[in-house]
């Protein structure tokens, strides 16, 4: 006879200041977020750092490792949140003229070979409100997964977080389609996705009235998942115990815009949703 097991998940989310600096501030906001975990009877806790995806620092490494030591002593596990292709600048469009202010540096004016591009040749970078989670002087960049030098930085990062939680939760890892002004501008059309796509299918991209179309949105889905199993890989190399989870933000019917598959769930070890309310 079977039996099924039901997990009860109770989450504690936490987010440690971007200005704490310092071995005693990890020390000192680690106990403080277990100890307001356990009065919650809590047995997971979600966290942030700060960043979302690279330019981890020590002070990160060290809070998460204070963080998880402690957390698991109390029977509590530790997840940080991670969003692999949207990189938010703060603070580079003070006067909300969409555009970096002069002398300011952002993603989109140090590494524009990064971003996904569009059907129309647009790259996909935004300024200003486009988004609830996106503040009004931030540039919102979006970043292509087939990028050499932006995957390997990446994993790296990966790499340095692994052995301090026991899960990283990703959000986010499609292409673009509809997002600010864009509606449905298909990308991606980056130089990195026209080389290896012509290398891999023998094919230039194709329109949407191509015949081979359907083509190119399979493969689409093929490389956000080679994605994911090389962060799985690289995050089990270090922590073999550390579990990767995947949050996509609709359901499956219009997974073709972005490049997800049902597919993924095969991929990493736990998916989540996230839908809007009716």
């Amino acid at each position: 006879m079977h039996k099924k097991l039901l997990t009860s998940i109770i989450l504690f989310s936490i987010m440690i200041p971007v200005s704490s600096t310092g071995w005693n501030d990890a020390r000192i906001s680690a106990y403080y977020s277990v100890e307001k975990a356990v009065e919650e009877n809590a047995n997971i806790i979600l966290t942030w750092i700060s960043t979302e995806n690279i330019g981890v620092t020590e002070e990160d490494l060290e809070y998460l490792k204070e963080l998880k030591e402690e957390a698991n002593r109390k029977g509590i596990k530790v997840i940080v949140y991670l969003a692999p292709l949207e990189i938010q600048t703060y603070n580079v469009d003070m006067d909300e003229d969409g555009k970096v202010d002069e002398g300011k540096k952002s993603i989109y004016t140090e590494h524009p070979e990064w971003l996904q591009v569009g059907e129309d040749g647009r790259k996909a970078v935004f300024y200003g409100n486009v988004a609830f989670w996106v503040e009004k002087h931030s540039e919102d960049a979006w970043i292509c997964p087939n990028d050499p030098e932006y995957r390997r930085i990446f994993l790296e990062e990966v790499k340095k977080i692994a052995p301090y939680v026991d899960g990283i939760y990703l959000d986010v890892v499609i292409f673009l389609n509809s997002f600010g002004d864009w509606e449905d501008n298909y990308a991606c059309h980056c130089e990195d996705c026209k080389r290896l796509f012509k290398e891999e299918k023998g094919l230039d991209i194709p329109g949407k009235n191509d015949k081979n179309w359907k083509i190119w949105i399979e493969w689409r889905e093929e490389k956000i998942k080679e994605f994911l199993e090389d962060v799985k890989k690289e995050a089990k190399k270090i922590n073999p115990d550390i579990k990767i989870i995947l949050e996509h933000w609709h359901g499956f019917y219009d997974g073709f815009k972005t490049g997800w598959s049902i597919n993924l769930r095969e991929t990493v070890d736990i998916m989540t949703h996230e839908y809007d309310a009716a």
